[in-house]
This record gives structure tokens, sequence and C-alpha cells, in this order.
């Protein structure tokens, strides 16, 4: 029992139970930091690199951002992605969430998820590099002569 006593509270079985022996927690009750720590454990179940997304649980929702990427080789799939959110979505006080990954663009249908990979395009100007996401299916030259007309005045009207 006194190796119990050093935690707070003990995880079984989607269950929080006090370690004093009292009645279980509710979701209410359990803290941001036992979810973020759920949140972290599904994040390293399904590879994803933590080095390069960020996720915070806040009210009822979880908060994911940055890139999310694979922590071994490979890409992730759709599916994948899909299989990721619906173990984040059933962690036991999580009802949302708002995800906004860099590389991948999620939007929800009525009954489904929409998921599609984002292309980059690096733009070099003359003094400047940046990288411009692409959402949809734009092909690559109309969006790089778009950016050329915005980069030089003089085309503008053409």
């Amino acid at each position: 029992m006194r190796e119990l006593m050093k935690f707070r509270s003990l995880t079984l079985q989607g269950t929080c139970f006090r370690a004093d022996g009292g009645a279980p927690l509710t979701s209410m009750q359990r803290s941001r930091y036992d979810v973020n720590r759920e949140v972290r454990i599904v994040l390293v179940r399904h590879c994803v690199n933590l080095s390069e997304i960020n996720y915070s649980f806040i009210g009822s929702t979880v908060y994911l951002y940055g890139a999310l990427h694979k922590d071994l080789e490979g890409e992730f799939t759709p599916a994948h992605i899909e299989l990721l959110l619906k173990d984040l979505r059933r962690l036991e006080p999580v009802r949302n969430l708002h995800v906004d990954p860099e590389n991948w663009s999620i939007t929800s249908d009525v009954f489904s998820l929409i998921i599609k990979k984002r292309r980059e395009v690096l733009v070099t100007g003359q003094d400047r590099a940046e990288n411009i996401l692409i959402d949809g299916s734009d092909k690559i030259r109309d969006v790089l002569k778009d950016i050329q007309k915005e980069m030089d005045p003089d085309k503008k009207g053409s």
C-alpha cells in the first residue's frame, strides 16, 4: 500500500481510482496533466514524432497542432491518421478534437473525416525563401505563376 500512496491516483481499465481508497474520480476531477499523459501515450503508440507536434487538453478538448510525422521511417496514411484520431477520441474525458497539423488537411463531413496530405512548395525570392502549403488539388504550375505575379509588380496586369 505504501507504493500506491506515492501516486495521487491510479488508472485501471479506464476508471480512475484514488490512491487513498476513496470513491472513483469522475472525469471532471481528473487532472488535465493525467489526460495529457494519456494523449502522449496514444501518440507514442501510433509512432508520432513528438518533437514536431504540440498537444494539450483543455476543458474537454484535445488540441493538436504542428507537423504530423512518423517517428520511424515512412509517412502516415489517411487511414492511420483516422485511427489515431479515433483513439484520442476514446479517451475518457475527451469530447472534442481540435486538430490543425501543418502537413495534413483534416476536415469533417457529417459521417466521416476527409484527410488529405498537403504539398509543400519552396519559393525563393531575391533575399528570402519560404514554404507555402497548398491545400486542395491546385496545379503547382498555376500556384507558382500566381506567386510570381505577386512578386513582380510589372506583370500584374497580364
